[in-house]
Parts: C-alpha cells; sequence; structure tokens
C-alpha cells in the first residue's frame, strides 16, 4: 500500500512546499522555523529521492525545474488538505451557526412535525436553514447512510416497532429516540 509513499520522508513536502512559493531557501527556513543548512540538506535528500534537481539557482532565486512545476499544485493542496482535516474544528454552536440542514419529510411532518421544531428552534438557533427534501418512503434510511441528508423525519407504521439512535448531527448531541405504536 503507498510503495512510494513508505520509503518517501514526508516532513520533506513541506520543505518543496515552502522553497516553490517563496523560491528562496532563506525564507522558506524562516518559515519552516530551521537553518538554512537543515533545510538545504533536506531539499538535497529531495533531490535523491525525486531524481531530478527541482530548483536551480539564478541569481538570489531558486527557479523550479519543470518537474518542480509540474509537481507543485499536487503538494500543495494535498499539504493544504491534510491541514484542513487535521485542524480541531470548532465546536458546533446552534446559536451562531448558519448550516443549512437537509432533512427528509413526509407530507405529515411538513405539516404537523415541522412547523413546530422550526417554532422551537427559532430562539435558539436562528440561523439555522433547512432544506427540505420530499421522500414519501420512511425512514429514508438509504439517504442517511449515503449522507445525501441529515435527518429525517417521518411518522411509524402502527404496530411496528421503531428506534433512531442519534449520536451526533454534524455536530448536535441528540439523545436516544424510540417509539412503540
Amino acid at each position: 500500500m503507498h510503495p512510494t509513499l513508505r520509503r518517501l520522508d514526508l516532513n520533506l513536502l513541506p520543505v518543496f512546499d515552502a522553497v516553490f512559493r517563496h523560491r528562496s531557501v532563506r525564507l522558506a527556513a524562516e518559515e519552516l522555523s530551521v537553518s538554512t543548512s537543515a533545510l538545504s540538506h533536506a531539499l538535497s535528500r529531495l533531490r535523491i529521492f525525486l531524481q531530478d534537481p527541482l530548483f536551480y539557482r539564478e541569481g538570489h532565486r531558486m527557479c523550479p525545474s519543470v518537474y518542480a512545476c509540474q509537481l507543485a499544485p499536487s503538494v500543495a493542496s494535498a499539504l493544504c488538505s491534510l491541514n484542513q482535516q487535521l485542524s480541531p474544528q470548532p465546536a458546533f454552536d446552534p446559536a451562531t451557526s448558519d448550516a443549512c440542514f437537509q432533512i427528509a419529510i413526509t407530507d405529515y411532518t411538513a405539516f404537523c412535525v415541522f412547523p413546530a421544531l422550526i417554532h422551537a428552534l427559532q430562539a435558539s438557533a436562528p440561523g439555522l436553514r433547512f432544506d427540505l427534501r420530499y421522500l414519501p418512503h420512511s425512514p429514508a434510511l438509504n439517504e442517511l447512510l449515503a449522507g445525501e441528508i441529515d435527518l429525517a423525519l417521518g411518522f411509524s407504521v402502527p404496530g411496528k416497532r421503531h428506534i433512531l439512535n442519534w449520536t451526533k448531527l454534524t455536530g448536535l448531541k441528540m439523545s436516544t429516540w424510540s417509539s412503540v405504536m
């Protein structure tokens, strides 16, 4: 699995990205809080691994090779994506959120349940928005599992027991709800 990545020191990718953006070993070293000597050694290791000079000196600037220019957008995108995914996400605050929730509803819930829900949320979560999707089948399990909707509001068929366990709804902790009819 990932044979190339297993051999590569991934700490070299921010080095490459910084040198590419700054076109300077000194400025890249300052950004990464390492010495210029350490950055030069890291860049040498990356050059050996990739079998490409990556950068060549032209006056006081480091000019990228053709391969470095091809590689740079992918490296920058991967580092940005990893940084976003690994950064702590702020806690969901319904009072200040303007999130839009996808909710599957039936005719019954659209007229009987949803208005009361909206009324209850207006004071505590005034910025929340809802995109209602009419789904005549209940409980819209396929859509929930696929992540197409955040919540399904429906009603139980008489004589059947339904238990829904909601542990999280985009940060909102919901308690267990069960209905027996």
